[in-house]
């Protein structure tokens, strides 16, 4: 056990030099949430126009911010991109993040440009459904606590999916009590909370289950324009829409070139690739593809992101513990 235990320290080692010696290499380090298939079209795109070199790590929010605290007495991350404005909030309360301005903030949504934040886009929240199996879905969330759904809804994880914890914690701050009440007989009913966003979809689209509560849009448009039999319900009471943020972290060594990223994400070619992706652009010159609903068009409810910011760690404990494990 000890000559095994030696050996594999010196492997850990290696990895974790040739990490830092990859990211040392590389022009400018980027850390983003999903979608992937955008970071990288957006990577791709800028090295091109640039000629820098990009090293770019592709995972979920969560993934995202585990990484930079693994990380956070050696940063190796420039630029950050997240699905969740509060956790981007949550980076500037801990001081971790530059100030950013960009030539193309006039462009962006006034509401979506702060001091140390500018979204590069958005998502908003619904209820995803199988259209072969579901031909009347529900107009609200409170619907999905009826007996006609027992055991027939997922959910993704408020832990796994940065969009699902803003929801989460924007629900709770809107409708305090009745939230959580909602949430526990949501929970008894049979709902299945767990995953990230496409885990929670998966069975919806094989027909396991009938609906996703809080379901992610661009991913439902993204799945039925590939054929599957999916369609997403915006409630009647109102939803969230998730400015999605790009930071630089203070700490970066190269912040001409995180400048010259964030003004190519903003840029009209940057944001075209957001709209091919289903995504809601930041810009407000720019519209969303025909198959999908523009931001004017989605009703949504009030949300306070600096509450959102300062209480999120404690309603999504509250609630992985009293209803995502709490059965």
């Amino acid at each position: 056990m000890k000559k095994k235990t030696l050996l594999i320290l010196p492997l850990a080692l290696i990895f974790l030099t040739l990490i830092c010696v990859s990211a040392w290499a590389a022009d400018l380090v980027v850390y983003s949430a999903g979608p992937k298939s955008l970071s990288q079209a957006v990577v791709a795109n800028f090295q091109k126009k640039t000629g820098l070199k990009v090293q770019l790590y592709p995972a979920s929010t969560g993934k995202v911010l585990a990484k930079l605290e693994a990380e956070k007495h050696n940063p190796i991350a420039d630029v950050v991109v997240l699905a969740s404005w509060a956790a981007g909030l949550g980076l500037k309360d801990q001081n971790a993040l530059a100030p950013l301005k960009s030539q193309h903030s006039a462009a962006i949504r006034a509401e979506w440009v702060d001091t140390h934040l500018i979204a590069t886009g958005a998502s908003a929240m619904g209820i995803a459904y199988n259209t072969k199996l579901v031909k009347n879905p529900p107009k609200d969330w409170w619907d999905m606590a009826a007996a006609e759904w027992n055991k027939q809804v997922n959910m993704p994880s408020p832990t796994k999916s940065g969009s699902c914890s803003d929801f989460v914690t924007a629900f709770v701050g809107h409708y305090g009590e009745k939230a959580w009440k909602f949430f526990e007989t949501f929970r008894d009913n049979g709902a299945n909370i767990a995953g990230p966003n496409n885990q929670a979809l998966t069975p919806v689209l094989t027909g396991a289950r009938k609906t996703v509560f809080a379901a992610v849009d661009y991913i439902i448009y993204k799945q039925a324009q590939k054929g599957e039999n999916v369609d997403i319900a915006y409630p009647s009471s109102g939803t969230v829409v998730n400015p999605r943020p790009i930071v630089v972290l203070k700490s970066s060594q190269h912040m001409a070139n995180a400048q010259k990223f964030v003004d190519y994400y903003l840029s009209p070619e940057g944001q075209q690739l957001v709209v091919d992706t289903i995504l809601i652009p930041a810009r407000t010159d720019m519209k969303v593809l025909d198959m999908r609903v523009g931001l004017e068009q989605i009703k949504t409810i009030p949300v306070d992101w600096a509450w959102l910011g300062k209480n999120q760690q404690q309603v999504i404990g509250k609630f992985y513990r009293e209803i995502e494990t709490g059965r």
